[in-house]
């Protein structure tokens, strides 16, 4: 169940930031450079996540009978956004996009994933630092 839940929630935020990241253009967070096969494949792990969450039947078992209890839904939930939040950066900078131009410009913060992968913004900012 712990799991299970764990594994929902992974696919799901790791399918709404290739949809986020698609949408507003942030080339550094995207796994396919094409921005509908992105939106796709974002939709395709959402799916993804609901089917093998539900796969052997329903789920809704309150927490004294087994079920998780609102900590525990919570502390799960926040542990999977941040390692699918991670594997994004993480791929995208080792496997993909090593063609991006290291452009950073006057760009701060976030915006720097619009044409950068977060390993290239990394090593620009050690190099300067």
């Amino acid at each position: 169940m712990i799991f299970d839940y764990l594994v929902l929630v992974f696919l799901n935020c790791m399918g709404a930031l290739q949809i986020a990241a698609s949408r507003s253009r942030f080339q550094g967070l995207l796994f396919f450079q094409n921005f509908y096969l992105s939106i796709f494949l974002g939709l395709g792990l959402g799916v993804l996540g609901f089917s093998w969450f539900f796969r052997s039947g329903p789920l809704h078992i309150p927490d004294t009978a087994g079920g998780l209890a609102g900590f525990q839904q919570f502390g799960l939930f926040a542990l999977g956004a941040v390692t699918a939040l991670g594997f994004t950066l993480l791929a995208t900078s080792l496997f993909f996009h090593h063609s991006l131009p290291l452009s950073m410009g006057e760009t701060q913060g976030f915006n720097l994933l619009k044409n950068t992968t977060f390993s290239q913004i990394i090593l620009r900012k050690w190099r300067n630092f």
